[in-house]
């Protein structure tokens, strides 16, 4: 009898003690506010990652929680060590029956304070002015609240400031951290050793496919100066990008070092020597757009390369050759050799022309100067008007931008400026002199948000109006310039009626972009423009919104413009992709 009594004891007890395991389990931290103490309590608290990690068919045992309970205080504190916190007091209401844990901050007690700092640098760096200079910036000093995270942090920052300036042996002899929770104090010593600043030895180029004296002018590293691990780094990228390599390795041969030098070894793999592209796609401005190119990245031995393209659309068809020659120290300093037709036709011309020209460009500081001279042939028609021109134009161009992101940037800036022209009395059938400046502008708004700013002046010099072919006259109007108004539709008119084109323009643009999903957008924005014979021209307005995308290759952007200078055309619709600014 016994016996059977107990067995069905057994029988549901068993069952109620796995359905009481198997209830939620609620640990709860009180006495302090949200914040980085609160969520490192919540990441140490080993009793609350079981709870949240276990699972309807592998729940927590009364005998574990028991267990992960009895150390939730020293849990607790160990969190709050960190940021200085030694002599906190925590009281626990742990209560199996009511499935919860309740751990109360009664008080955090004093915060320990750094006291003294000591640091002595022994080795070839002991007396070397920039590391001693780096104690001055360290973010832990005398008097400061004891945070464990900043003294790491500190750590590795003067680790890193003495690799920087070549000591690439340098070590910690000592590092201790001493504190006194009775005193609310902490005592840091630190013995540096820096070892030998390293300077760079010999340096040897591999590569099969461009000869070495040509890999060299881009080098950043020098024999016999001190060892840079930026240098190293910017010479990698340097050649990276010059289009000839695959891979680029620069590796320090320290099997092979003298006392003070360590020979260098630059390793490339080539690139494949040819690429080619095709695309399709639409614009408002284009329509349909077909696209072939090819780019021959290595014709010898010298990195000369030769790029060629067509570009087909219902608006504008044209074909280039560009031969370029590197030149200097920079990737962007190169002499190049262009030809080139454009056939392009709209609501009230068309013009044909053909092209022939070289181009010095260079990079003598921050902005990238190209200095050219173009011959060209055209014949246009403007309205009534009917040109036909030979021009031989010299001009000067400088670009510059500072951008976070070249793709999808949400700070910075970008700036054009062009000056060219030509003479009768040199090759020419007119003579004008035009200038042509542009800025684009980007700053974040919030996380999420950001504005876009643009703004371009055209103006040019000349004699004659009629004299000049369409390439050379200005309009405005279309997805790039004046929304809410056809492309190439704002500027003088003749006597019929029809565009004409000018001598002065100028257009503005404000945008704000919100992202609202995703790499989903939508913007409203404001452009203004005009295009005129004097300077000063009245501007068109035009109003829109528009969906965003943020696509690998930049932003697809699909806009609905209302045009206020002519309500009665109602909304244009217009599509395109910016890459950039």
């Amino acid at each position: 009898m016994h016996f059977r009594a107990a067995l069905l004891v057994a029988l549901f007890a068993y069952p109620l003690a796995a359905w009481a395991d198997a209830q939620p389990f609620a640990v709860t931290i009180e006495g302090l506010g949200k914040g980085s103490l609160l969520r490192n309590i919540q990441a140490q608290l080993a009793i609350r990652t079981a709870v949240r990690a276990q699972t309807d068919e592998a729940p927590l045992s009364d005998r574990r929680l028991r267990a992960l309970n009895r150390r939730a205080e020293d849990d607790i504190r160990g969190a709050l060590n960190p940021f200085g916190y030694y002599d906190t007091e925590i009281t626990s209401d742990f209560d199996l029956g009511e499935r919860r844990a309740t751990y109360t901050i009664v008080t955090l007690g004093p915060r320990t304070v750094v006291r003294d700092i000591s640091i002595r640098i022994e080795g070839d760096g002991k007396d070397f002015q920039p590391l001693k200079d780096v104690r001055s910036r360290l973010r832990m000093q005398p008097e400061e609240p004891l945070r464990h995270q900043r003294y790491n942090a500190d750590k590795n920052s003067f680790s890193l400031a003495a690799f920087e300036y070549g000591f690439l042996d340098s070590r910690f002899l000592v590092s201790d951290l001493w504190v006194y929770p009775d005193e609310q104090a902490a005592d840091i010593e630190w013995r540096f050793d820096t070892g030998t600043r390293w300077r760079f030895g010999e340096i040897s180029v591999e590569a099969d496919n461009i000869d070495e004296d040509v890999i060299r002018r881009y080098l950043t590293i020098t024999e016999d100066n001190y060892f840079s691990p930026r240098d190293v780094l910017n010479t990698q990228l340097a050649l990276s990008d010059l289009g000839y390599f695959a891979q680029v390795d620069v590796v320090p041969d320290r099997d092979n070092q003298s006392n003070t030098h360590v020979p260098m070894t630059i390793r490339t793999t080539p690139i494949k020597d040819q690429l080619y592209s095709a695309g399709i796609g639409y614009g408002t401005d284009t329509g349909a757009r077909l696209s072939l190119g090819a780019e021959f990245r290595r014709l010898n031995r010298r990195g000369h390369k030769l790029r060629s393209d067509i570009r087909l659309s219902e608006v504008q068809n044209r074909a280039g050759v560009e031969y370029r020659i590197p030149l200097g120290s920079k990737n962007g300093e190169f002499l190049s050799f262009h030809t080139g037709y454009i056939d392009e036709e709209f609501d009230e011309g068309e013009t044909e022309r053909y092209e022939i020209g070289a181009a010095l460009t260079r990079e003598p500081g921050d902005w990238s100067r190209r200095t050219y001279i173009t011959y060209e042939i055209e014949e246009s028609r403007l309205g009534n008007q009917f040109t036909d021109t030979d021009l031989l134009m010299p001009g000067v161009s400088f670009t510059r931008s500072e951008l976070d992101d070249p793709i999808h940037p949400r700070n910075g800036w970008y700036a054009f400026i062009d000056v060219h022209g030509a003479s009768e009395d040199v090759l020419s059938t007119t003579t004008f002199l035009q200038s042509l400046v542009q800025g684009r502008f980007v700053l974040p708004l919030w996380d999420t948000a950001r504005l876009l700013l643009r703004g371009e002046y055209g103006a040019t010099l000349n004699n004659e109006l009629a004299e000049l072919p369409a390439s050379q006259r200005f309009f405005a109007g279309g997805d790039q310039s004046v929304r809410g108004y056809a492309y190439r539709s704002i500027g003088p008119r003749d006597e019929s009626g029809e565009n004409i084109g000018g001598e002065y323009m100028t257009t503005l643009s404000a945008e704000i972009e919100q992202t609202v999903w995703g790499n989903l957008g939508v913007a409203a924005f404001l452009d203004a423009g005009g295009v005129d014979n004097k300077p000063g021209p009245a501007l068109s307005q035009g109003v829109g919104a528009g969906l965003r995308y943020r696509a690998p290759i930049g932003y697809v952007n699909l806009d609905l413009a209302h045009p206020l200078r002519r309500p009665e055309t109602g909304v244009r619709l217009h599509l395109g992709i910016r890459v950039g600014l």
